[in-house]
């Protein structure tokens, strides 16, 4: 007679060979963990250097998709999993990366095709502001130039 635990570990196995956790040491999770603070560390430094928005942009990107991976390989256990997990992964990444890329692509024409919904959120320059009024023009029309002593 087969115990229950047998025949579910044959029964859902789906003929894979991977019936078992992998079970990694401490270290190396301590170990990522340690990168991520580094790399978070990283990406507070390069904030407080002042880059040009370009290049502080590219960074910051460059630093999160590693960190991503990191946490998606170790913690996520992608690395030791079936390949296959990570083909799904990965394919899902590349639709959410399409689906931001044309959606940011639609709200940065916007403008262009109707100039009443430019949302302004990719101008290249702040729109001009006139200067401030002085309370004593405000007060004033412009044709009357006597002080009001002088009225009287």
């Amino acid at each position: 007679m087969t115990t229950h635990s047998s025949v579910l570990s044959s029964e859902h196995s789906g003929g894979s060979t991977h019936n078992h956790p992998h079970v990694m040491p401490l270290s190396v999770y301590f170990t990522v963990f340690g990168m991520l603070l580094v790399l978070t560390a990283v990406t507070v430094g390069v904030s407080l250097l002042a880059l040009p928005s370009p290049y502080a942009a590219l960074v910051a990107l460059g630093v999160a998709t590693i960190k991503a991976s990191l946490v998606a390989l170790y913690f996520m256990h992608l690395r030791y999993d079936d390949k296959f997990y990570t083909f799904i992964f990965l394919v899902s990444l590349l639709f959410v990366t399409l689906f931001f890329s044309l959606t940011m692509l639609d709200m940065s024409s916007r403008g262009f095709v109707q100039p009443d919904q430019d949302n302004g959120l990719f101008d290249k320059y702040e729109t001009p502001q006139a200067p401030p009024i002085s309370p004593d023009a405000a007060k004033k029309p412009d044709g009357d130039k006597k002080p009001d002593a002088e009225k009287k």
